[in-house]
């Protein structure tokens, strides 16, 4: 041991900036980081969720059973205890409001320093990413509505829900007296096309661990959707919502179709329509610099924050034509079917006949779509 209190990085976000992809390497490497005097705690991958929900005292997505009373403590007297260094990590934390800023400064008041380290990419990729997650968190809003909101219409519920965790400037604000500025490390995402690795080179530099001790080649759990699948996915909620519970979500959908989905190649990939992009540009410019002028250690490149579009045509989710939604959940359930453990004695589907099934599915799904047009415009007509 040093004889010494550690030093705490609080890693408190932004949501959509690689997090999962950080908290990965840090979970699955937490015994050679632990080697290199860095502690990683908690007993279970979800501890830091759930730290930071009891933090917040507010349980996610309104579920009950994500809120474990003392959770916050239990993953704090840990960091304090570390002989060297300490990080604690979860996106959520970007939420939390200055009382509960306060609890957290004041259950790491033995550490030598507290450190604040925010993660941060550009809005063009934000804004997409972040109503895809809502979709695989049970959302039924269309990305069309969530655009005009969260741009136009700052008395919105949407508006303040995504900006509190998206704001930058306001959630280093509500940090600040965890950290002076020169304690504050403002991490950027690389563009597209980067050197593999980078975002965790330049984390692993502020938190002093080399980044070559660690294996890089873990699981990714927190998959995205092209639009098409996203879309499918947003239309399926009314009914999961309704007959699902979150823990049965999260394993079955969040976690399972949506992997599915995302395995499918050739989908457009989402992006911020042109008649939304000047707005977009404008909070950019705005958050640069501030983050310019604050004082903060830069880690990479604040032109990283600047959105880049290209001049692809625009796929909106709304636009995506209901046959080609019904050929994807078809392709979906034939995969179920196929993969579905049969009954004693019966035998897997061999994939022509997998295949044989999903087109089925299609016929059945397609039949159905066109009898409940019918009904409407029988409805409409009467």
């Amino acid at each position: 041991m040093s004889g010494r209190q550690p030093t705490v990085y609080l890693h408190i976000g932004i949501a959509k900036t690689g997090t999962t992809y950080l908290q990965g390497l840090l979970w699955h490497n937490r015994g050679v980081l632990s080697r290199h005097g860095l502690r990683y705690p908690g007993d279970l991958p979800g501890d830091h969720f759930r730290a930071s929900v009891d933090l917040r005292q507010k349980p996610f997505a309104g579920e009950e059973s994500t809120y474990e009373p003392g959770a916050w403590d239990k993953i704090a007297r840990a960091a304090v205890s570390a002989p060297d260094r300490a990080v604690i990590s979860h996106e959520t934390l970007t939420r939390t409001h200055l009382d509960q800023v306060r609890r957290a400064v004041e259950s790491l008041r033995s550490a030598s320093e507290v450190h604040l380290v925010i993660t941060v990419r550009d809005l063009g990729r934000q804004l997409p990413a972040v109503w895809q997650e809502q979709v695989k968190n049970r959302g039924m809003l269309t990305y069309e509505r969530f655009l005009d909101d969260v741009t136009e219409h700052p008395t919105s519920n949407q508006y303040r829900h995504f900006w509190e965790a998206q704001d930058i400037l306001d959630v280093l604000g509500r940090w600040s007296v965890a950290a002076p500025p020169d304690r504050v490390h403002v991490v950027t995402v690389p563009q597209p096309g980067s050197t593999s690795g980078l975002l965790w080179e330049r984390f692993a530099s502020v938190i002093g661990v080399d980044p070559a001790v660690v294996d890089t080649d873990v699981p990714v759990s927190n998959v995205s959707l092209g639009v098409a699948e996203a879309e499918l996915l947003r239309r399926m909620n009314p009914q999961l919502r309704e007959r699902l519970d979150w823990p049965a979500y999260e394993r079955r959908v969040k976690v399972g179709l949506a992997a599915r989905l995302a395995a499918r190649e050739g989908s457009a990939r989402l992006t911020v329509p042109p008649e939304r992009r000047a707005r977009v540009q404008e909070r950019a410019d705005q958050l640069i610099e501030g983050l310019r002028t604050g004082g903060y250690d830069i880690v990479g490149d604040l032109e990283e924050l600047r959105p880049v579009f290209d001049d692809r045509p625009v796929v909106m989710p709304g636009d995506i034509p209901v046959e080609d939604l019904l050929a994807i959940a078809a392709e979906c359930v034939g995969d179920l079917v196929a993969e579905r453990p049969l009954g004693r004695g019966a035998r897997r589907l061999a994939p022509p006949a997998a295949a044989g099934r999903a087109a089925r599915v299609e016929q059945l799904l397609r039949r159905g779509w066109h009898r409940l047009q019918g009904r409407r415009r029988g409805r409409r007509a009467a």
